[in-house]
C-alpha cells in the first residue's frame, strides 16, 4: 500500500522562505504558494531528482516538453519541462504579442465593465436629490435623484487567474483567459484600486485515498504582481501563460507526491464558492477574487467566462463604497 503521510511536505516548505507547502485539512488538498515569480524559480532550482518520490520513478523535470501542447515556442526542440518552467519572467514577445492582441480584440467588452459606475453611481432616493416629475406621475416612490460617489476598496485586492484546465483545452483558449484577466488589473490599477494578481492551478484527486489519505487535491500559486508593485509584463505574460501551467505548476503538484498518485493529475474543476473560500485563506487572501476555472474550449468560451467573472469580482468588491 502507498504511504500516505505528507511529512515529506515539511521538507519542500524549507527550500525557501518564501515558499510555503503544507496540507490543509478543510481544503482537503496539498498546497504549494510561492509569493513571488522569483520566490518560486529559486525555489524549483533547488529541486532534485529524488525529490519526485512518484510512483512511476520518472522525474518530470527531465521529460522533454511538448512544444505545441503546452504552448511554448520560444525554446527549441528537445527542451525539457525544467527548462521551460525556469523560463519563468523571461520576456516572451510571442507571449505578450497574444496578451496585448486578445486585450485588444475584447477592448470594447472590457469597457462594458462600465468602471465609471464605480466611481460615480445615480441613485433614485425618495427624498434629496433632484425632482423627476415623469417619476412622480408613474407613482414611482424614489422620484429624486442624486449622485452618490464610490471608490475603490482602500484595502488590496486580490484577483486570482485560474490555470488548471484539462489536458484537451487548447492552449490559446488559456492563454485568452490570463489576457482578459491581466487587462482587467491594468485598467482596475488606472481606476485607483491596489491590485495583487496571482496565478493558481488547482486539481481534484489527484492523489490516491489509500491509508486513509484525506489531502487528495493539489492546489499551487504563484503571486504574479504585488500590491504596491506595477505590471511586470514579462512576469505576468509567463506566469499566466499555458507552457508555465503545463510545465512549472505540474512539477509543483508532482513534487508533493508521496508515492500516491492516482495516476494523471487529477480533473479541472470550477470552483464553488465553499472551495474558493478556502483556497483564499491558504493563500493568506482577504479581498481576493479567485475566478472559478473550468474548461475554456475555445478562445470565445474563455473571453466570454472570464468578462462574466470580473463583474462579479467588481460588484462585490465595490459593495457598500460610498
Amino acid at each position: 500500500m502507498a504511504k500516505t503521510d505528507t511529512s515529506h511536505l515539511a521538507y519542500l516548505n524549507g527550500l525557501h522562505p518564501s515558499v510555503i507547502c503544507r496540507a490543509d485539512d478543510d481544503l482537503g488538498a496539498r498546497c504549494l504558494i510561492a509569493d513571488s515569480g522569483a520566490s518560486f524559480g529559486q525555489w524549483f532550482a533547488s529541486l532534485k531528482h529524488e525529490d519526485f518520490n512518484l510512483r512511476n520513478n520518472v522525474n518530470p523535470l527531465t521529460n522533454e516538453a511538448s512544444r505545441g501542447w503546452i504552448g511554448g515556442q520560444h525554446l527549441p526542440t528537445g527542451a525539457t519541462q525544467h527548462d521551460y518552467a525556469s523560463s519563468l519572467g523571461h520576456f516572451v514577445k510571442s507571449d505578450i504579442d497574444k496578451i496585448q492582441q486578445t486585450a485588444s480584440r475584447v477592448s470594447d467588452a472590457i469597457d462594458s465593465l462600465d468602471l465609471d459606475a464605480f466611481v460615480r453611481k445615480l441613485v433614485w432616493s425618495p427624498s434629496l436629490g433632484k425632482v423627476n416629475a415623469l417619476r412622480i406621475l408613474n407613482g414611482c416612490e424614489r422620484y429624486s435623484r442624486a449622485r452618490r460617489r464610490t471608490k475603490a476598496p482602500t484595502d488590496a485586492v486580490a484577483l486570482c487567474i485560474p490555470m488548471c484546465v484539462s489536458a484537451g483545452v487548447p492552449a490559446d483558449a488559456l492563454m485568452a483567459r490570463a489576457a482578459v484577466a491581466l487587462a482587467a488589473a491594468d485598467i482596475l490599477m488606472d481606476y485607483g484600486f491596489a491590485v495583487e494578481v496571482w496565478a493558481y492551478a488547482y486539481s481534484t484527486n489527484i492523489f490516491n485515498s489509500s491509508g486513509g489519505n484525506k489531502h487528495r487535491d493539489a492546489l499551487a500559486a504563484v503571486r504574479l504582481k504585488a500590491s504596491d508593485e506595477p505590471l511586470n509584463e514579462a512576469l505576468a505574460a509567463s506566469g499566466a501563460s499555458a507552457w508555465f501551467y503545463r510545465t512549472g505548476l505540474f512539477a509543483a503538484w508532482e513534487v508533493m507526491s508521496n508515492n500516491d498518485e492516482s495516476g494523471g493529475l487529477g480533473q479541472a474543476i470550477a470552483l464553488d464558492n465553499r472551495k474558493a473560500e478556502n483556497v483564499a485563506r491558504v493563500m493568506g487572501l482577504q479581498q481576493a477574487h479567485i475566478m472559478r476555472g473550468g474548461n475554456p474550449f475555445s478562445v470565445e468560451s474563455a473571453i466570454d467566462a472570464t468578462l462574466k467573472d470580473l463583474k462579479q469580482a467588481l460588484e462585490t468588491w465595490t459593495e457598500g463604497a460610498v
